[in-house]
């Protein structure tokens, strides 16, 4: 059984997270600057396969956290930015405990 967050009447599992967290680092990190990436990239930076990035990409579209363009670039919508970057937040937090106080 997996374990997942409620927002705003949407429930995403953990891998959903992690996919909506690499997304949003992508985004950070785009050279073009206008904020999207390629699935292709999301699959390298998780080491998964690029099927199951189209998988959790419908996921997340279903959940409006992703749009996705015509030609297959990648852009989270306001709500999908927000909780990613609470989900980075949280992972860095995590992160930063486990190496300062154990």
């Amino acid at each position: 059984m997996g374990i997942t967050t409620t927002y705003d009447d949407h429930v995403l599992t953990k891998a959903s997270e992690d996919y909506l967290e690499a997304i949003y680092r992508l985004s950070l990190d785009c050279a073009e600057g206008d904020g999207t990436v390629r699935s292709v990239d999301v699959a390298e930076r998780l080491g998964v396969s690029k099927a199951s990035v189209n998988k959790a990409l419908s996921t997340l579209k279903e959940s409006d956290m992703v749009e996705q363009s015509r030609y297959g670039r990648v852009t989270l919508t306001q709500k999908g930015r927000d909780y990613a970057a609470l989900v980075w937040r949280a992972h860095r937090a995590l992160r930063l405990f486990l190496e300062s106080d154990l």
